[in-house]
């Protein structure tokens, strides 16, 4: 027959010892003696069997009748009646009480319930001692992206602490993780170091418990980042991070083993209430104890902490109220069964106004429950009790003053031969690190008028801007309080033009598949090269196509008149007499006929001063082509007749602009003139 090692009564009775919590040995217990004074009674009811025992001849446990079958020839069966309290360091260990005991089908069923430890231990004294470190971690469950375990690095945990890197998103709207505009996130480090100290006192007459003392010490340290990049949006939920479970802690009262599993889950949440983005971090650091005890029939709680924090002041730009919160909870399972536990939540809340004084707040907190699941301890009452609170307020926005004064203008001010290209910039802040925006004031008047409000940038590009003129300027800051301050009016002076100089904004095109430079002369904007659109009725001289990449094609008066891109156009008779009279012709001579001037013409032609380059591209009527490059004949848009246009001839041996009346039938160049 096999021999069952079972530890009775009598046996019992032998231990004067008390074993200690279950560390790092190879053994996995440690024994210390008890004090003379201590005495331990047992019940013979009460039968302990070793985890090699047990496992020998069970067979399976059935969870819904609370049944443990064994093999026909058990010889832990044969030990075993009606009401025995069976133990065992099997599995996660169990306490359980027999109620039946039956074979079947060549095997022995002992149908159980739970018992307490009560039942099991009519007199003797508990004692646990023990630190949940990094080494005593048995599994770990993550159940979200961005956790991770590791042993504390930062200085900050004595005695192997726990550190929980955290990257987390706890909510994204869109459900697209590489956005971040409907996110809210948790980023930072959570340390922690906790360890368990409990005393419980078994007496007899009847069996009950006399004293129960269980105290928890935390050292916390958690350095959170809270972005929330949301906008009119309220959220509250949680959401579990990681469980940890640790090593069995195994002590023995006498001959009586208490088997202990420790678990720390991990919970991070938020509840949201904002208008705005808030981005903000708080790191916090907590050494506590709290306890919870039972005396002769009377519950009590006690606690004793010390705290420090550091914070990064929020940016946010309206109403917010949202507090963001890491969760730890720390249960012990006493034969699998949840007894004494702890939560802890540690928060960092921000509570912003705009309306109010002052407008923003930020708090740090700890809130800490402890309870205990009585039956295991043969008390019918659950208790739990919030022991510990702390909400205090860390930061807070001053009075909040108006934005400072726009300064450092670029370019400076009263400045000359600045481009007309040039950016405008300049430098302002708040004294309360609010946002700023800006309205742009710009023009040729003093005071210059609005030409752009809500500038979230320090600085401006004016859209066009001309040659040798004087511009005011001055900024108007504005804050997210209501608040604006007026700048000074600047001013600055443009560079004169430099001849052949492409127009400001615009120095190309493309414009059916051709590219067209442009040049700038007085205020008008031009193509440097004849059109060579074909459309409409137009020719290359002498119908061949070379000449037209060279010198451009020649149109009729209507065709002429539409043939420009978008945005530009034929000039006019006027249009063109603007550019005769910048280019030095009186204004008498303009309006004349025939050639007119002096080096006007010079000055429009191939390698002139202006850049215009003018071409000799001849023309076109009734059939005949002539004067390739002997002279330019350039439409103007204007009418003279319903026959007749206005045109402009160039002459390659003469200095001077011809105006003449033209058939509109003809064919002659056209230059765009930008609107």
């Amino acid at each position: 027959m096999k021999r069952t090692t079972l530890l009775s009564t009598g046996i019992l009775l032998s231990f004067l010892f008390f074993s200690g919590i279950t560390g790092c040995k190879k053994d996995n217990k440690e024994e210390n003696p008890a004090s003379a004074s201590d005495s331990i009674v047992i019940p013979a009811t009460t039968k302990i069997f070793t985890t090699e025992a047990w496992a020998g001849d069970f067979v399976s446990f059935d969870s819904a009748s609370q049944a443990f079958v064994f093999n026909a020839g058990s010889t832990i069966v044969d030990n075993l009646a009606v009401g025995d309290i069976i133990v065992s360091t099997y599995g996660q260990g169990f306490l359980r009480k027999v109620t039946q005991i039956s074979t079947s089908g060549g095997k022995r069923t002992v149908t159980t319930v739970p018992a307490a430890l009560t039942e099991a231990l009519s007199k003797g004294k508990l004692r646990i001692n023990q630190a949940l470190t990094y080494s005593k971690i048995k599994s770990v469950r993550t159940f979200v992206k961005g956790v991770s375990i590791k042993p504390s690095q930062s200085g900050k945990m004595p005695n192997d602490g726990i550190q929980v890197p955290i990257n987390v998103v706890l909510y994204d709207g869109d459900g697209n993780l590489n956005t971040t505009e409907d996110q809210l996130t948790l980023d930072g480090e959570f340390n922690m170091s906790p360890s368990i100290n409990a005393y419980i006192d078994f007496q007899p007459f009847p069996p009950h418990v006399e004293t129960l003392d269980i105290s928890y010490t935390l050292s916390e340290s958690l350095d959170l980042a809270n972005t929330i990049n949301l906008f009119s949006f309220s959220w509250d939920d949680e959401i579990t991070l990681a469980t940890l479970e640790f090593q069995p802690i195994l002590v023995f009262v006498g001959a009586l083993p208490v088997v202990i599993i420790p678990e720390v889950s991990l919970m991070a949440g938020a509840n949201v209430d904002i208008q705005s983005n808030v981005t903000t971090s708080i790191e916090q650091h907590y050494n506590y104890t709290v306890g919870v005890k039972y005396e002769s029939g009377n519950w009590s709680t006690y606690e004793n902490t010390n705290k420090g924090f550091t914070f990064l002041p929020p940016t946010l730009t309206a109403t917010a109220n949202a507090q963001a919160y890491l969760k730890p909870e720390l249960a012990f399972k006493f034969y699998g069964i949840v007894s004494p536990y702890l939560n802890a939540k540690l928060f960092g809340e921000i509570d912003a106004d705009i309306q109010t004084t002052p407008w923003w707040a930020l708090y740090a907190g700890l809130g800490v429950n402890v309870g205990v699941k009585a039956e295991i301890f043969g008390l019918s009452l659950d208790y739990e009790k919030e022991v510990l609170t702390i909400r205090e307020k860390i930061a807070e926005a001053a009075s909040n003053g108006s934005p400072g004064l726009p300064s450092n203008p670029s370019p400076a001010n009263g400045s000359t031969n600045q481009p007309v290209t040039t950016a405008l910039s300049w430098t302002c802040t708040d004294p309360d690190q609010d946002p700023l925006t800006f309205d742009l004031y710009f023009g040729t008047g003093n005071p210059p008028s609005l030409a752009q409000q809500g500038l979230t940038a320090a600085m401006w590009t004016p859209p066009s801007m001309a040659h040798n003129t004087t511009y005011f300027w001055y900024v108007k800051a504005h804050d997210n309080h209501n608040h604006s301050t007026d700048g000074d009016v600047w001013s600055f002076t443009t560079e004169d033009q430099t001849p052949g100089d492409p127009c400001n904004g615009v120095t190309q095109l493309t414009y059916q598949g051709q590219v067209y430079h442009t040049v700038e002369i007085g205020s008008q904007c031009w193509f440097r090269e004849n059109l060579n659109y074909q459309t409409g009725t137009s020719w290359c001289y002498n119908g061949i196509s070379a000449n037209c990449a060279q010198y451009g094609r020649l149109y009729d008066f209507s065709t002429a008149t539409s043939a420009c891109p978008s945005g530009w156009h034929l000039a006019s008779d006027n249009e063109w007499k603007t550019l005769e009279i910048f280019l030095g012709m009186s204004a008498i001579e303009a309006d004349q006929t025939g050639y007119r001037g002096t080096d006007q013409g010079t000055q429009l032609k191939s390698g002139g001063a202006t850049g215009f380059e003018a071409l000799m591209g001849g023309t076109y009527n009734l059939g005949f082509y002539s004067d390739l490059g002997v002279k330019g004949y350039y439409w103007t848009s204007s009418n003279v007749t319903p026959t007749n246009s206005w045109a402009r001839i160039l002459d390659v041996s003469g200095p001077a602009i011809g105006r003449y009346e033209s058939l509109s039938q003809n064919g002659f160049s056209v230059r765009c003139l930008k609107n």
